[in-house]
């Protein structure tokens, strides 16, 4: 009885919170105007730390601030961009610490993250009660059994999306990815492409995001629906040798 009133809460509560949450998240924090205002800070963030040289009065102050920081090169006097090999091996800056992506980080610890964790445990929840209200002993044309195994499947994958695309190698990949331009934007600051393709990378970072997050939502209030609509064979698997035709259509 426990397994059937823990199902029918996560079924009939949680899901319909966790999609209007998710929505919410999506329709506060994933917005074109949130979009904007990143773009702005970052291009911000970009101008100060990787200042452009635009003159041989402003590349000889660059390299005198570059030659201001401890390293073990210290020789750059010509006109031209000169960055100390030790600045490319410890990626130092001499205007201070690149700050983070305060949009998305703050989007992954205080809105996404929470979420999909809380989802996480949830679904992981739902599947083992549905497991226990398995029959011990059953016919290959139990029609529950077949919701069963269609739900579990559906479970399943939205656990992996959840675990992989977005807490797991999704954020690991970013991070990695957002490093990796920003060392080329070290190596040279001149470089327009270099710093567009920064940009373009955090918007469709962004973007992607939003994306996930809407079709997490619809993948939840489907499977909430075939739930609902399934409910009872789920609770309690019957017998049934005249559906092979519905229990086909669901395997």
């Amino acid at each position: 009885h426990q397994f059937i009133c823990r199902l029918e809460d996560i079924v009939q509560r949680w899901m319909v919170e966790a999609v209007f949450a998710l929505h919410r998240l999506a329709d506060l924090q994933l917005t074109e105007a949130v979009e904007e205002t990143m773009i702005s800070t970052l291009q911000a963030d970009l101008d100060h730390h990787f200042p452009l040289p635009a003159t041989a009065e402003a590349v000889h102050q660059l390299n005198e601030l570059y030659r201001n920081v401890p390293s073990p090169v210290n020789s750059g006097t010509s006109l031209t961009l000169a960055t100390p090999k030790f600045h490319r091996q410890a990626y130092l800056l001499p205007t201070g610490a690149l700050p983070e992506n305060a949009t998305i980080v703050r989007l992954h610890s205080a809105g996404l993250r929470p979420l999909l964790t809380t989802a996480q445990e949830q679904l992981w929840r739902l599947s083992v009660a549905i497991y226990l209200l398995a029959p011990a002993v059953a016919d290959s044309h139990n029609t529950g059994l077949a919701v069963q195994r269609k739900v579990l499947k559906s479970i399943r994958s939205l656990k992996h999306f959840i675990g992989e695309l977005l807490l797991g190698q999704g954020w690991l990949a970013y991070a990695q990815q957002r490093a990796a331009h920003l060392k080329a934007i070290h190596h040279l600051p001149q470089s327009a492409e270099a710093r567009a393709g920064y940009l373009a990378f955090e918007r469709a970072y962004l973007r992607f995001l939003r994306t996930s997050v809407r079709d997490l939502a619809s993948e939840l209030l489907l499977l909430q629906h075939t739930i609902v609509q399934h409910l009872e064979a789920i609770k309690a698997p019957r017998l049934d040798h005249t559906a092979n035709l519905a229990a086909r259509i669901l395997n």
